[in-house]
């Protein structure tokens, strides 16, 4: 029950229901990228929501559609919630740069290289033409640096939501049931466990993506030829199903394991199909000593 002091307090609160002015464009696309950057490099979302006390949900909003948020019931004078969000962001980003460069940054600076422009020009090939594209090259020319920034140009451009995922095989992951839990959990949003069966979730993958154009990349993809060969055949055909479906296209990265397993003549019919976008990337051996040549460096048909 309310006293009487706390009754007169609510009676003079005035309201203000008019909508309220929308962020600068830059001060918010600035943030957004920022955060857009940083999440990219491993910090999670719920970082970035604690320190706009929102949860991570409200947080996605912002990230996506600001001027979505609800704005009704403000008092009189005070911010929007997108503007708090907006403040409380800028205070955070101010008290890590006081902190210098981190030193755990493996790549603080990208730089735009002749891998790096053929990685986004297959991955974009895989998108647009929504086929299994596969990416063959050896170890330590920046693969997973240039997926990395292909994934943030396009949450930059398309906004944070974009149709573009990524998953990482490995050896405990090489299965048909993991690669779409895995799947589920990066394009769903959740893995869903329980009595589901591979079905249901291909299902729920296929729900997701529909009409929306996108691209999965599948990292350290070599793993599906390491497998056993019935094995590794099975995931990428249950990889091919989900892809003929029109709903989005495949980057698979290797190092020639999964072409070299679908050149034996036992699956000539799909090897046929993924040879016509296979895109084979020189070894390190190629490359010129003096790094202001890499420039010259050519992309191997």
């Amino acid at each position: 029950m309310l006293i009487k002091n706390e009754s007169d307090a609510l009676a003079e609160t005035v309201y203000n229901y008019s909508r309220p002015p929308e962020l600068s464009p830059d001060r918010l696309k600035n943030l957004q990228h920022r955060v857009i950057d940083e999440h990219s490099k491993g910090v999670s979302l719920g970082i970035f929501a604690d320190a706009a006390c929102v949860d991570v949900e409200r947080f996605e909003i912002w990230l996506n559609a600001p001027d979505s948020m609800p704005w009704f019931g403000r008092t009189a004078g005070e911010k929007s919630a997108p503007e708090l969000i907006a403040d409380k962001l800028d205070a955070y980003f101010s008290d890590r740069d006081k902190n210098g460069l981190n030193l755990r940054d493996r790549c603080p600076v990208s730089v735009e290289t002749s891998v790096t422009r053929a990685i986004i020009y297959a991955v974009n090939t895989a998108r647009i033409m929504c086929e299994p594209v596969l990416i063959d090259a050896p170890s330590g020319l920046g693969k997973t640096e240039s997926i990395r920034q292909y994934m943030v140009n396009a949450k930059k451009t398309e906004g944070f939501d974009c149709p573009v995922w990524r998953i990482v095989i490995s050896e405990s992951t090489a299965t048909v049931t993991a690669v779409l839990r895995l799947l589920a959990r990066e394009i769903v949003g959740h893995e869903p466990y329980g009595k589901n069966s591979d079905a249901a979730v291909s299902q729920s993958i296929l729900d997701a993506t529909r009409g929306r154009d996108g691209v999965l990349v599948i990292d350290e993809a070599q793993h599906l030829g390491d497998a056993s060969k019935i094995n590794g055949i099975r995931i990428f055909n249950e990889l091919r199903t989900l892809n003929d479906s029109g709903n989005f296209g495949m980057a698979l990265f290797g190092n020639k394991e999964i072409y070299n397993l679908l050149k034996k003549k036992d699956y000539t019919q799909i090897s046929s199909r993924a040879k016509s976008f296979r895109v084979e990337i020189a070894g390190l051996e190629k490359w010129p000593r003096n790094f202001e040549q890499r420039d010259k460096w050519e992309l191997l048909a």
